[in-house]
C-alpha cells in the first residue's frame, strides 16, 4: 500500500482562545533581532503569510506579544517562529484535556509487530483560530505587527487543544494513538496494518490533515516514538537520549541537580533500584546539607548504572495482556521501597516487567503517584487481582502500598482493591 499525502493543511472549524477578562492586556515592544537571522526571519514571515498562517496588523490591538525564534534546525533553513506570551498566558484559560503519555500508548501495543509513524506537518498550524483569537496572538517584529490565524506555539492551552483535536479526529480508529503531532499505527499483521492505515488516510483526506513525508516510518518492526524505541518485545530507551543525559555536565547547584534528576526519570522504569541509586543525589537537595559535589555523587548518577544495561536491549518494559495473570513483587533495596509488576508466564518463558516503581526515604508519595498513573494508563489498574509476594523488606513494601491505597483517590482505591497481600 502506498502512502497518500495531501496538501491542504487545516482541520475543519475554528478554535476560540478563552481568556480571563480580569487580567489586563499587555503590549510588548519589538525585540532586537540578531543580524545573522535577520533575512531568514523575514523570509520565514513571508512564507507564513503566503500560507495564511499569519497576516499583517494595522489596527490597534489590546494584546501584543514578543516574537520568539527557536533554535530548531530545518532542512530548508527556515526558522520556527513562536510567541513569547508570558503575559498573555496569565489570561488564557486551560482546556483541561488530558495529554497522552508514552505509558498510555504502551498498553495498546500488546501483540503488535508492525508499526508506522506519521508526523503531522506544521503541527499546531493545522488548527485555525477565529478572528478574536487571532487578535490575541498579535506579535511585534522589525517590519511591524502580525497576528497568527493558526494555533501558535507558545500559548499554554495549545498542547491541550491539539491533543483534543487529534483525539476527536483519529481516536476512534482502533490501533491508532496520537501524542502531540506524532501518530503511531500498531498492528499484528500486514493486512491489519494496511486496513488501519487506509482508515487514517481516508480520515486525513476528509479533514484536510497533512503529514510530513520526511518523517514517516513506514511498516517496520522497530520505530522511534516519543523518545523511546518500540518493537514486538516492548519499549526500550532510545540510545541517543541516554547518551545525551550521560554527557550532561555535573550540576553546580541544587536547581541544576533538580534538572538532572528530572531528566534521569526518563530511565526510572528500566531501573528497579532507581531510588537507591539516586539517594546520595537527593540528599544534596536537603536545605540542612551544604552543597558539595564529590566523586561519589558522580558515580551515583543512575545513568552510570543504566549505561551498562541498556545497550543489550534486554532491559525493556513489556506491554501486558488483559487476560494474563500478573504479580506485584516487592524489591528488597538498601534504602528505599520498590515494587515491580510482572507477568506470570509459563516456565521458561519469562517476560520483562510491565513496570517498576521505587520510593526513597520512606516517602510514599511517589509510589502513590505511580499507582494513580498506572491506574489511569490501564496498566496496574486494569487487573482483577494480583499478589504481593513478601521477601526481604516485603512487609514494609506491603504496608507502603496499603497506606498509598488508603490515601489515594476513591477511583484508585477501587482499582487497587484486587491486590492480595500475603
Amino acid at each position: 500500500m502506498g502512502i497518500i499525502l495531501i496538501w491542504l493543511c487545516e482541520f475543519p472549524g475554528e478554535h476560540h482562545i478563552y481568556t480571563d477578562p480580569k487580567v489586563p492586556p499587555v503590549i510588548h515592544g519589538c525585540r532586537r533581532i540578531p543580524y545573522s537571522v535577520y533575512d531568514r526571519l523575514k523570509d520565514t514571515l513571508d512564507d507564513l503569510q503566503k500560507r495564511g498562517a499569519i497576516s499583517r496588523v494595522t489596527k490597534p490591538t489590546a494584546w501584543v506579544s514578543s516574537l520568539c525564534i527557536t533554535g530548531k534546525k530545518r532542512r530548508n533553513g527556515s526558522l520556527r517562529v513562536c510567541l513569547d506570551p508570558k503575559d498573555l498566558n496569565r489570561a488564557i484559560l486551560h482546556q483541561h484535556f488530558s495529554i497522552l503519555t508514552p505509558e498510555d500508548v504502551q498498553g495498546k501495543l500488546v501483540g503488535k509487530t508492525i508499526f508506522t509513524i506519521l508526523d503531522e506537518k506544521h503541527g499546531y498550524h493545522q488548527i485555525k483560530s477565529d478572528d478574536e483569537s487571532a487578535d490575541l496572538c498579535t506579535f511585534n517584529t522589525p517590519w511591524g505587527r502580525y497576528r497568527f490565524h493558526r494555533l501558535p506555539f507558545g500559548i499554554k492551552s495549545a498542547s491541550e487543544v491539539f491533543q483534543q483535536t487529534n483525539s476527536e479526529a483519529f481516536g476512534d480508529i482502533e490501533g491508532v494513538s496520537v501524542i502531540a503531532d506524532d501518530m503511531i499505527i500498531a498492528a499484528a499483521t500486514k493486512t491489519e496494518h494496511d486496513s488501519i492505515l487506509q482508515k487514517v488516510m481516508d480520515r486525513a483526506i476528509q479533514l484536510n490533515v497533512k503529514f510530513n513525508k520526511d518523517k514517516i516510518q513506514y511498516m517496520v518492526g522497530e520505530v522511534r516514538y516519543m523518545g523511546y524505541i518500540i518493537d514486538a518485545a516492548g519499549v526500550k530507551p532510545n540510545g541517543s537520549k541516554v547518551a545525551a543525559i550521560q554527557q550532561l555536565a555535573p550540576p553546580t547547584d541544587r536547581k541544576a541537580l533538580q534538572r538532572l534528576l528530572g531528566m534521569t526519570r526518563y530511565l526510572a522504569q528500566y531501573l528497579p533500584d532507581e531510588s537507591t541509586l539516586t539517594a546520595p543525589l537527593r540528599q544534596l537537595l536537603r536545605k540542612d546539607i551544604d552543597w558539595q559535589w564529590h566523586p561519589e555523587h558522580q558515580m551515583a548518577r543512575p545513568i552510570e548504572a543504566a549505561c551498562v544495561l541498556i545497550p543489550s536491549h534486554s532491559n525493556c518494559v513489556t506491554s501486558q495482556q488483559h487476560s494474563n495473570s500478573v504479580v506485584l513483587r516487592d524489591i528488597p533495596l538498601a534504602s528505599s521501597l520498590g515494587l515491580v509488576l510482572v507477568s506470570v508466564e509459563q516456565p521458561g518463558r519469562g517476560k520483562p516487567p510491565v513496570g517498576t516503581e521505587t520510593s526513597g526515604g520512606g516517602d510514599l508519595m511517589p509510589m502513590r503517584a505511580s499507582l494513580s498513573l498506572k491506574g489511569r494508563s490501564g496498566e496496574a489498574g486494569r487487573f482483577s487481582s494480583a499478589e504481593l509476594f513478601s521477601s526481604a523488606g516485603g512487609a514494609v513494601a506491603a504496608l507502603g502500598l496499603r497506606l498509598s491505597l488508603q490515601a489515594a483517590p476513591s477511583w484508585a482505591q477501587e482499582k487497587g482493591g484486587g491486590f492480595k497481600f500475603i
